[in-house]
């Protein structure tokens, strides 16, 4: 895992968020200019030194800033294979997919990349695979994504 160069000395649970992830981001073998870019992305898995997924991190701060991060991504990596997701508390899941369906993002294709996850939803699908270490797949984020089209068939009763 990487952590955002700008976060990793905050602390969470009294320890760094850097704890137990990558010092050094890899080149990826992009220029200088986009791995600056892509290294304040909040949290970006890392497998056999090639990102499978990013994820952005908005609990109070502006959804829209976190979208350009990973819009920048896609930007400067049109060929890369990655989920893309935003983590954000439940109340703020209309936000999210309000702001993701805006049309310069579906322009360039974001909308399509991108999902949401509630940040409860993540911290139960920590604690049911934890201790399971290196063996688990980006996929198992599937269980509890939530891509821009679903937004109708959640509001439905």
């Amino acid at each position: 895992m990487w952590i955002a160069s700008n976060d990793q000395s905050r602390q969470y649970a009294g320890r760094s968020l850097a704890d137990d992830c990558l010092k050094k981001l890899p080149r990826m073998g992009l220029s200088d200019e986009a791995t600056k870019r892509i290294s304040l992305i909040d949290v970006i898995w890392i497998n056999q030194n090639s990102p499978v997924a990013a994820f952005e991190v908005e609990t109070s701060t502006s959804i829209y800033s976190g979208l350009l991060r990973m819009s920048d991504l896609l930007s400067v990596v049109p060929a890369l294979n990655i989920q893309i997701y935003i983590v954000a508390p439940k109340e703020r899941q209309n936000k999210v997919l309000s702001e993701l369906g805006r049309p310069t993002f579906r322009k360039i294709g974001l909308s399509e990349y991108c999902r949401y996850i509630s940040n409860e939803d993540l911290s139960d699908l920590i604690a049911k695979v934890k201790g399971f270490g290196g063996h688990i797949q980006p996929s198992v984020l599937d269980t509890i994504a939530i891509p821009l089209e679903d937004e109708e068939d959640q509001e439905s009763p």
